[in-house]
């Protein structure tokens, strides 16, 4: 039988009847003793409080039942969940009900205080759980930060001669103020813990992530120093090494970006650069993974989007790296596209690209979306034992685009089918006749000579000073190195030292304190910066101290060949040309100086 046939909504309304009925007198000394009773059960746990706070309202309004209903999304609806009842309805403890299958769900979408009388007329499934209701009130319970609807409170009574008043309706509005702050307290514990559960996840996850490739990396280092290891063997080795020792790099990044997320000293730099290169180097560094798949990664630029562009190609290219690092791990068969579209922009001279990557992987469920983009977590465990990763990616990417005045979403997943993730951005349009594409300048360490360069390295390590001295004199240079300070003030003071490698990091003297003793008795050359906190602002203090250049650890052997031909032989290219130099070349404001004339090749 339909609702409309049996009664309307207003049929069993009775609301306006609470102003006019005579209010029995507050106890107001039973009201505060079971109100101070439940101050101590806030310590011992939300079950208990809430069961406590059914009981009291049952008690001080003499009701034949009591109970409360919060508002749960499940799946996309909102639901009602039942965490508390005393009474004849106690059977629907911890259920979940639809919102429009009972009184409590009217009363939590019209946000104000309801009393029903016989409410089965209307809602006939209530004589399915319990006696029949002569009366109930109910009261929406509203958070204490927004004034949001978050669930109600009720009472029912089964007695055609016990009806509720004004007098019930203050005692049960009292406690909802309780019932709002206790939940608030009680979620902020929760998201506390939880925090605390995923760090000490991240943290265990962090560690086996950088143990594999270290362990990798040692071991094979260890089988090398075997003499009767076949060149073959070597060779396969030093190839594993030199692999996973950029996993280590890259996850010691991520690590790195999130401390500064985490922060908030995201830093970002205003660049000029064609987008549809970056696209198609991002793509490009997956070769490998998509051949070994049989997977395709197809690139579409939509009409209208600009070439060049400013705005920050580093972020970018990670948020890229990121977005189809996830899609070609999670993608067995078909493949990835990746198209850029353009939109007007509200600022002048601005567009926004809408960049979307969407492949045909597993898909992910709506109930697990929202958590992606959560610090510390990926879609779920066990997804990071099967596919391995740090978790952050995702994270990261989303604050990076925030950052550049956009976003990244999930536009659309389904399981088993694929999944589109949407990167919003706002840049800047270059002007095509005032910024022609610098020409691509590709260095490789293979046939670059530095005979006649005259180079000190400065480094507290001695495995550094062993690597870098070793690369630099297998290309001719004439190498001094120094373990401190005073030895470089020292060596720079006898010898004809052309440029200094200077670790910043040492103990004592540190690369600050040595670069000004070097300036103030009258060292003229370039001094570079060596540092492995690759973060900007230590880029930009290194700059501001006066030196000349600054190089992350661990290094590019093709960087560091090209600092030593720019800055002292002015070999007719500037270092942020580079490959990598545009990474971490000084601003364009500060341009590089160039010294003497590079000699004749050999």
């Amino acid at each position: 039988m339909s609702r409309s046939t049996v009664a309307r909504i207003q049929d069993i309304l009775i609301t306006s009847e609470l102003e006019s009925r005579s209010v029995r007198l507050p106890n107001l000394m039973a009201e505060n003793m079971m109100m101070a009773s439940l101050a101590q059960e806030l310590a011992h746990g939300s079950q208990s409080f809430l069961n406590n706070v059914v009981m009291t309202a049952r008690h001080l309004c003499k009701a034949g039942g009591a109970g409360i209903a919060l508002v749960k999304d499940e799946d996309g609806r909102r639901q009602l969940h039942w965490p508390a009842i005393v009474g004849e309805f106690s059977c629907s403890e911890g259920r979940l009900t639809a919102l429009e299958d009972n009184p409590i769900g009217y009363t939590i979408q019209s946000g104000q205080p309801q009393l029903f009388s016989h409410p089965s007329r209307y809602y006939p499934t209530l004589s399915l759980h319990g006696p029949e209701i002569v009366e109930g009130l109910a009261i929406p319970i509203l958070a204490t930060k927004d004034d949001q609807v978050i669930g109600a409170i009720w009472v029912v009574s089964h007695d055609v001669d016990h009806g509720f008043d004004a007098e019930d309706l203050r005692v049960m509005q009292a406690l909802t103020r309780y019932i709002a702050a206790f939940l608030e307290a009680f979620d902020k514990q929760e998201r506390v813990h939880q925090a605390s559960l995923s760090k000490s996840f991240f943290l265990a996850n962090m560690s086996h992530e950088i143990r594999t490739p270290l362990s990798i990396i040692l071991g094979f280092s260890e089988l090398l120093k075997d003499d009767k290891v076949p060149a073959q063997d070597r060779a396969q080795f030093l190839c594993s090494i030199e692999r996973n020792g950029k996993l280590l790099t890259k996850i010691i990044d991520e690590i790195l970006d999130l401390s500064k997320v985490e922060a908030g000293k995201v830093q970002l730099e205003e660049l000029e650069f064609s987008l549809k290169s970056l696209v198609g180097e991002v793509a490009g560094v997956f070769g490998e993974k998509l051949q070994a798949k049989s997977l395709s990664l197809t690139c579409f630029f939509d009409e209208g989007v600009p070439d060049r562009v400013f705005s920050d190609p580093t972020r970018l290219r990670q948020i890229l790296m990121n977005l189809i690092g996830n899609a070609v791990k999670f993608t067995s068969r078909g493949g990835i596209t990746l198209r850029v579209s353009a939109l007007p922009s509200s600022s002048p001279g601005h567009q926004q690209l809408m960049i979307r990557v969407q492949d045909s992987g597993e898909g992910i469920e709506a109930s697990r979306q929202k958590r992606l983009f959560e610090p510390f977590t990926q879609a779920e465990a066990s997804t990071k034992r099967r596919f391995g990763g740090t978790g952050l990616g995702l994270l990261l990417s989303k604050k990076f685009a925030v950052a550049l005045g956009g976003d990244v979403s999930i536009e659309s997943s389904v399981p088993g089918q694929g999944t589109t993730f949407l990167v919003r951005l706002t840049v800047r349009e270059a002007e095509a006749e005032k910024s022609p594409a610098p020409a691509a300048i590709k260095k490789t360490v293979e046939g670059v000579r530095l005979t006649g360069a005259r180079v000190l390295v400065v480094d507290d390590s001695s495995d550094n000073l062993a690597l870098t001295g070793t690369l630099l004199r297998r290309h001719d240079a004439t190498v001094w190195t120094a373990s401190c300070g005073e030895q470089a003030l020292q060596l720079c003071q006898v010898e004809p030292i052309d440029l200094v490698f200077l670790d910043i990091q040492m103990p004592g003297m540190d690369g600050f304190e040595t670069l000004k003793r070097l300036k103030d008795m009258g060292f003229a050359k370039p001094v570079v910066a060596m540092t492995a906190h690759a973060m900007n602002n230590e880029r930009r203090q290194c700059f501001e101290a006066g030196f000349s250049y600054h190089i992350p650890k661990p290094f590019n052997f093709d960087e560091m060949l090209e600092t030593v031909r720019h800055f002292v032989f002015g070999a007719g290219t500037t270092v942020s040309e580079t490959k990598f130099g545009a990474l971490h070349s000084r601003p364009p404001s500060a341009p590089l100086p160039s010294h003497r004339p590079a000699p004749s090749p050999e």
